[in-house]
């Protein structure tokens, strides 16, 4: 079935032809969600191709079986190209078997391509004889990543990489020079912070400066309850179909109760930049102090200044009186 040119609409149809591997769906037809289709949509159907496609929601939302998906796609499917060698990368060996395995089953679980796919479970690769297709999983903590010529590089989980630079992913994209379409996908949760790799690659996305690059971004805002439903169903698109509403909403009143799990919370869940750590003062308990300061000026004030020692804050406040107050 390999053809470059293959639309959203034919790789849909492609992909509802395999078998789910494993879960309560379990040995029934795969059938995508419009946001699914969606994302293949901005990947496939872009009329300036794709170089880079950043597709971004909270965990659970099937990130890793849609990595496993695509790159079946591009090894014996209707992205399929001769003799081309496809990766994906994660920051772990574990996190870089889980993609594997999932592809490795619905290959072997699917009549339509058991026949066509060699599994080699020892170094985590996959083989497509007929066409010379080959894929194997890499990880950060793997020796080098340089040599190779990926024509289809998936990122896995590119929001764990703390800070600008990672070295497997800058082996990979530099190492497409060979190849005449080369594409990456990067599927992740958000990072923590605006200076990890994915945000930069995130903002670099939103500001239109390729058409190659596209990108998909479920994220609830920052000035939304981050514990209502609707405001949780912005960066869970699987919300309610395969995504357990009730565990995802249990997740949610957790985070309410006790404020050492709201950022977690809300980079995990709500796909929010926030650090997962226990801050010192929680963002709601600060926000609450807001208010309007009075006019205290050319009136007689009084200073009360605590200072710090180790543990502890300094403090300033003035006071004075306005209208007798």
């Amino acid at each position: 079935m390999a053809g470059e040119q293959a639309t959203a609409a034919d790789i849909v149809k492609w992909i509802e032809d395999l078998w789910v591997p494993e879960g309560r769906l379990l040995g029934q037809k795969f059938k995508l969600a419009d946001w699914q289709i969606s994302c293949l949509e901005s990947i496939y159907d872009n009329p300036h191709g794709t170089r880079r496609a950043i597709l971004s929601f909270s965990r659970k939302c099937g990130k890793s079986t849609l990595c496993a998906l695509l790159l079946l796609v591009h090894l014996c499917g209707p992205r399929a190209r001769p003799n081309s060698q496809l990766y994906s990368t994660a920051q772990s060996r574990e996190q870089a078997a889980v993609i594997f395995n999932l592809a490795a089953k619905i290959a072997r679980m699917s009549p339509a391509l058991r026949d066509f796919v060699t599994v080699r479970d020892s170094t985590k690769e996959l083989l497509c004889p007929s066409l010379g297709t080959r894929y194997r999983a890499l990880s950060a903590d793997a020796s080098t990543a340089y040599g190779l010529s990926p024509s289809l590089t998936i990122h896995d989980e590119l929001g764990q990489c703390r800070g600008p630079r990672s070295t497997l992913y800058e082996a990979l994209e530099t190492a497409v020079g060979a190849q005449e379409d080369p594409l990456s996908i990067i599927i992740s949760t958000q990072a923590p912070t605006d200076g990890d790799l994915l945000s930069i690659l995130i903002d670099d996305a939103l500001g239109g400066h390729d058409p190659r690059t596209v990108v998909k971004l479920y994220t609830a805002p920052r000035t939304l309850d981050p514990f209502a439903r609707e405001t949780i169903a912005l960066a869970n698109p699987a919300l309610g179909s395969f995504l357990n509403e009730r565990e995802v909403m249990a997740m949610a009143e957790d985070a309410r109760r006790m404020p050492a799990r709201e950022a977690e919370f809300r980079n995990l869940i709500l796909n929010q930049r926030v650090e997962a750590c226990n801050p010192f003062l929680q963002p709601a308990l600060w926000q609450a102090c807001a208010g309007e300061v009075a006019d205290i000026s050319g009136r007689e004030c009084y200073a009360g200044l605590d200072l710090s020692e180790v543990r502890d804050l300094t403090a300033l406040v003035v006071i004075s009186k306005v209208d007798g107050i």
